[in-house]
């Protein structure tokens, strides 16, 4: 008699660990599915933080098409400096900055606001040189914004 209560026991108890169990997992996926996962703002906020800069949310550029013109007038005039092979280093990362600015808008619609940040040290690490400083980078940063109007 006591052998089969110990049965019964031994069986209510696997079903109540299962049933916890079953709960435990059930409240995570309902956690899990609370949690908002679309991006608010600007994601390239690491970037910005490491060069020291602001971020700013996509579809505050007041002046994509003057940014792009002043931008490809720019990469023009840098052309020949940089042709002769002598240009300062901080002037090759400024073209290609530039340039891949221009491509990724023009050419992918990627908003400036996000191809103004990653761009940059994608254009430095292009280049090779780790003379660069962050406070460089973030110059060039702060100059295109003031081009396209960003965060105004």
């Amino acid at each position: 008699m006591s052998q089969l209560l110990l049965n019964k026991m031994k069986n209510l108890a696997g079903v109540s660990a299962l049933l916890v169990a079953f709960f435990f997992v059930s409240t995570l996926d309902a956690k899990a599915q609370s949690v908002s996962r679309a991006a608010t703002g600007n994601p390239y906020g690491l970037i910005a933080q490491k060069l020291g800069v602001v971020t700013c949310n996509p579809g505050t550029a007041t002046n994509v098409q003057g940014g792009l013109a002043a931008l490809q007038a720019q990469t023009e005039a840098l052309k020949p400096i940089i042709a002769d092979g002598n240009a300062p280093i901080l002037t090759v990362v400024k073209y290609e900055y530039y340039q891949m600015i221009l491509s990724d808008v023009q050419t992918y619609s990627v908003a400036v606001e996000f191809a103004s940040l990653t761009d940059l040290p994608r254009a430095a690490k292009l280049v090779g040189n780790e003379s660069i400083t962050n406070q460089q980078l973030a110059g060039l940063y702060n100059g295109v914004k003031t081009l396209f109007g960003m965060c105004q």
